[in-house]
């Protein structure tokens, strides 16, 4: 980043305005581009399509697709990068939490086979929608995996670890 060699001239007005300026822009592209993939929702709801997202010459506003949109948040940097990623899995991983968490049917241990089928599915359905959108290099669905395997764990683990579940008294029982 090319401010980064002005900083010890911060006190020179021209180069602090400058500087106010080029966050000022970074931050409403961040904020554009989260609101542009908010747009598209969760996959696992079945509504979530990047290819709605396509912009017309005429708009003025936002970017013409989402892999544009990725562009620039490479452009942003590292932090941004991390943070659009995050967002995106959190979101499609929201459906997740539902089914799977508390008290629903689909929360037992004997589930943890429809968790994996269910996440296969949402991989598979990523791969289709947006093959062109994430760069390579994003390792996005690396990080839905990771975040999906650390949300398991919780579940599973809190299931485990309530004494009252029949099903953490199947699994005592199934150690010993």
């Amino acid at each position: 980043q090319l401010t980064i060699h002005f900083t010890d001239f911060q006190a020179v007005p021209k180069i602090a305005d400058l500087t106010r300026t080029v966050g000022a822009v970074r931050t409403s592209l961040s904020e554009q581009i989260f609101k542009a993939f908010e747009e598209i929702g969760e996959l696992a709801s079945g509504a979530a399509d990047p290819e709605s997202f396509e912009r017309e010459e005429g708009e003025s506003e936002g970017f013409k697709s989402l892999g544009e949109a990725c562009l620039v948040v490479d452009a942003l940097g590292h932090d941004a990068r991390q943070r659009q990623v995050k967002s995106f899995c959190d979101r499609q991983l929201k459906s997740y939490e539902k089914i799977f968490r508390g008290e629903e049917e689909h929360s037992n241990l004997d589930s943890v086979d429809r968790r994996f089928a269910w996440f296969r599915r949402l991989l598979k359905s990523i791969d289709e929608r947006f093959e062109n959108v994430f760069p390579p290099h994003w390792h996005l669905q690396y990080r839905l995996c990771l975040q999906f395997l650390q949300q398991t764990r919780e579940g599973l683990q809190a299931k485990l670890e309530d004494d009252t579940s029949p099903d953490s008294e199947n699994v005592i029982v199934i150690v010993k």
